[in-house]
């Protein structure tokens, strides 16, 4: 038996549009979805915006408060305007102080022990007047009774350790209360036996014997590396080549045509001596020789130390004016406070007479302890010697090793005081004066031949 058939589709496009089902279209659909996607994403900007738009509603409002802040401030008066540009420059000054202060701390100087060294002086003998001071360096100057306070007062500065280096750079007689006396010099025996260091040489000891000053450090003609210092005729200066490197220069005018002998004599083993004359533009190099040795229209003189050679340098003046001639002295040898020679300029004698002449009007200094060898020549000569003499002292003057028919007098005038000898006895026909000085000062001595 044949199935039953269920009913037929029914095909709505037959049917009446108003009986038909609504259907949206595809493109509809897809507007929706974009419009929808937007507005989701818009909505995050416009609560944004809102936020923001209230921000600036505040920030409008405290801006508008701070103007009437500021509008409600008085002007600062002028006073206050001044007040406040000086702090600002003290704030500077004190940046700049803590900028510094390393430095500054770093370069300290502890100078209570300099100032201690510097007071210890006598004040009977040194008397302080002027005190500078630039960096690290200090500048004394003031008066002394003596070139040897200066002396000995330098030596305690450099003995304090306190220093690096201690320079004499001038010493000059002054009219001052405290009058500059004559130089002292070394008795050959003292009050106590112990004979004393004179001031600006070294220690008694005889001419030929190395000579040591361990409390004097420099000469009294430093510092003359760059400004020589005067020298006259016939006038002996002790020096030392004292610092390492020092350089020695004097400075002497001569009279026109005349003929002078400069001497260089060293005293101790150290010393090797380089002398230069200079004179008219014209330079002439001294020459090492032997005590006796002719040098030109010069005789060398005595005296050098043991190992040791003297230096003479012979010129003459040029034949017109005076002339003044500048004598420079260097070492080849050992530099040290006990590294000393002699500087003496004379008139060459053209071979007669000694290395001291002329000394008839101007006398030769003679330190105590020194053998002078001299000669009568020319006919008539006088010698004369100047000896420096300490209060209390006894000095004894003798003429020694008289050549065959010299027959000596002495004479000695100190202080008033006037001493004469001619003969020991009937044998010995060399001169002896003894006698003690009353007071510091230069005794002058007289040698003539009968």
């Amino acid at each position: 038996m044949p199935k039953a058939q269920g009913p037929e589709p029914i095909d709505l496009n037959i049917l009446p549009e108003q009986y038909r089902p609504r259907v949206t279209p595809p493109i509809i659909r897809i507007v929706w979805i974009v419009a929808a996607v937007l507005t989701l994403s818009l909505l995050p900007g416009f609560i944004l915006m809102y936020s923001v738009r209230s921000d600036v509603r505040d920030l409008d409002s405290q801006a508008r408060r701070a103007r009437g802040t500021l509008q409600a401030l008085r002007t600062p008066a002028p006073e206050m305007a001044e007040l406040n540009e000086e702090l600002e420059r003290l704030q500077q000054a004190a940046e700049a102080i803590q900028t510094l202060h390393p430095t500054v701390a770093a370069r300290y100087r502890d100078w209570a022990p300099v100032l201690d060294a510097i007071l210890q002086y006598d004040s009977e003998h040194i008397q302080l007047q002027t005190f500078f001071q630039d960096g690290d360096d200090l500048s004394l100057s003031g008066l002394a009774r003596t070139q040897d306070d200066v002396l000995h007062y330098a030596n305690r500065l450099e003995d304090s350790g306190v220093f690096q280096r201690v320079i004499i750079q001038s010493i000059e007689r002054s009219d001052q209360p405290l009058t500059v006396v004559p130089h002292p010099g070394t008795p050959a025996s003292g009050p106590d036996g112990t004979p004393p260091a004179s001031p600006g040489e070294p220690p008694d000891s005889t001419p030929t014997a190395p000579l040591t000053a361990p409390d004097l450090f420099y000469d009294a003609y430093e510092i003359d590396d760059h400004e020589p210092k005067s020298i006259a005729l016939g006038e002996t200066q002790w020096r030392n080549f004292n610092p390492t490197g020092d350089i020695d220069q004097a400075v002497f005018v001569g009279q026109a045509g005349v003929e002078y002998c400069v001497q260089g004599v060293p005293r101790a083993a150290g010393v090797s001596l380089s002398l230069q004359v200079t004179v008219g533009g014209q330079v002439i190099q001294g020459a090492e020789c032997g005590a006796g040795a002719p040098v030109g229209p010069c005789a060398c003189p005595g005296g050098a130390a043991s190992g040791t050679a003297a230096v003479v340098a012979g010129m003459r003046a040029p034949a017109s004016g005076h002339a003044q001639m500048t004598i420079r002295i260097t070492n080849r040898g050992e530099f040290g406070p006990d590294n000393w020679y002699t500087l003496r300029v004379v008139q060459a004698s053209g071979g007669a007479g000694d290395t001291y002449e002329p000394d008839d009007l101007a006398p030769v200094p003679l330190r105590p302890g020194e053998t002078q060898r001299r000669t009568f020549d020319p006919a008539g000569d006088v010698d004369r010697v100047e000896i420096p003499v300490r209060a209390g002292y006894t000095y004894t003057v003798r003429t020694t090793d008289l050549a065959p028919e010299v027959d000596t007098v002495l004479s000695v005038l100190v202080h008033g005081a006037f001493y004469r000898h001619e003969d020991v006895s009937a044998t010995d026909l060399s001169s002896q004066v003894v006698f003690t000085a009353v007071q510091d000062g230069v005794a002058g001595v007289s040698i003539t031949n009968r």
